[in-house]
């Protein structure tokens, strides 16, 4: 759900500009667009804690996700390299590797979970990272069926021992792509405090404008060409002529190839600029509290039929249900009819409803505009529905 200063802040660019492409042109309206979206990437640069040139834009996460892919994985990785992914990523972040792995011939290998929690099973982490195969960690930052967060501190401890033995044995380090989606609202500085390497965003989760991502990299690996440009074209290049092309050597240009989504940007940038005004840790608490009220009054009203799927998940914003006795988009359907939306299907983790042997789920995701009020009717609603189911 787009927030009113990032719909604002769109409306406002495009009376400023009359939408006038801003890249390379003199006039008013060109300049002013110019001036517009370098401020905003400026501001979302402080958001994020990195360089203006470290962020590089796209339509949204699963753009990002498969530009990595299609970039790095092509520049870095060799027939029967290794990636580790879980079973918490999204489609997003395993299809892409699917598609590279069958055309490269790599190894995919998924860190498990704990059943009874839905964590991240980290166990085996650290002797898959220390096979000479491994070139790369993707992994979600935070789940979009349990709303967990995997525990990057520990993650970045394990990665960076390894890392440390491997580069001793003069192996290459193990690079680590996070996917940022869902947890990029709630911990924007996690990629600057963790020094991480690869970042994958999307706007829509932070209640901007759709259409608009990013991918944020470390200065490091840009300046070492270890991320290729895939997008060429106007606005990036140095020197063009018949026979060849010279790309730009400006980082902030490079990744740019033609005409910016500006608006997009200065939607994301208000968004920021949003979320900044709030005190996020408290605001990821009180929604938390709300599934955790959801889920009490569940079990308080006896509204068996439908279980949660991890029965010692942590405290998060979602809520996800199974029902061994109905279906739950029929359940999902009717909760539509009293104005109540939620999410039914496998959420695009399929490998993860496999793994506990059910096809779909019932997910209720509160955010920062839901309500205790909201979860009463929600109950009320559920016990009408199990009057029904009982005649």
């Amino acid at each position: 759900m787009i927030c009113q200063p990032a719909l604002d802040a769109e409306s406002h660019f495009y009376a400023q500009t009359k939408g006038v492409d801003g890249h390379r042109g003199l006039g008013e309206y060109a300049l002013k667009g110019r001036e517009l979206t370098a401020l905003a990437i400026q501001r979302l640069a402080n958001f994020f804690g990195v360089r203006p040139e470290e962020i590089i834009f796209t339509s949204g996460a699963t753009a990002g996700l498969n530009l990595f892919a299609q970039t790095w994985g092509r520049a870095n990785l060799r027939p029967n390299d290794q990636i580790i992914l879980s079973l918490l990523n999204h489609h997003s972040n395993i299809c892409p590797w699917h598609a590279l792995a069958e055309e490269l011939s790599l190894q995919l290998n998924f860190l498990p979970i704990h059943q009874s929690s839905g964590e991240l099973d980290l166990s085996s982490l650290e002797s898959l990272l220390l096979q000479p195969s491994t070139r790369l960690l993707s992994l979600t930052h935070m789940s979009n069926v349990t709303g967990t967060f995997i525990p990057l501190d520990k993650v970045v401890a394990i990665l960076k021992k390894v890392n440390k033995i491997r580069v001793a044995r003069e192996q290459q380090p193990v690079r680590f792509l996070v996917d940022g989606a869902q947890g990029a609202p709630w911990r924007p500085q996690d990629f600057a405090s963790h020094h991480l390497d690869f970042y994958i965003l999307t706007g829509h989760k932070m209640f901007a404008a759709t259409g608009i991502g990013a991918i944020l990299a470390r200065r490091e690996h840009l300046i070492s060409k270890e991320l290729p440009p895939f997008f060429v074209g106007g606005g990036m290049v140095e020197e063009v002529t018949l026979s060849h092309t010279t790309l730009t050597s400006s980082l902030a240009q490079k990744y740019s190839a033609g005409t910016p989504h500006s608006a997009g940007i200065i939607s994301l940038a208000a968004a920021a600029d949003h979320l900044s005004t709030l005190n996020l840790p408290e605001a990821h608490t009180q929604t938390s509290h709300l599934a955790t009220l959801l889920r009490e009054q569940l079990q308080a009203k006896k509204i068996d039929y439908l279980t949660p799927l991890f029965p010692n998940q942590p405290p998060t914003p979602i809520l996800a249900l199974t029902s061994a006795k109905y279906d739950v988009r029929d359940i999902a359907n009717f909760l539509d009819s009293r104005n109540i939306a939620v999410r039914v299907g496998h959420h695009c983790t399929q490998p993860l409803h496999q793994s506990l042997s059910i096809k779909d789920s019932l997910r209720f995701s509160f955010s920062l505009h839901n309500t205790q009020e909201e979860i009463a009717q929600i109950v009320v609603a559920l016990q009408d529905l199990t009057k029904r189911l009982a005649l």
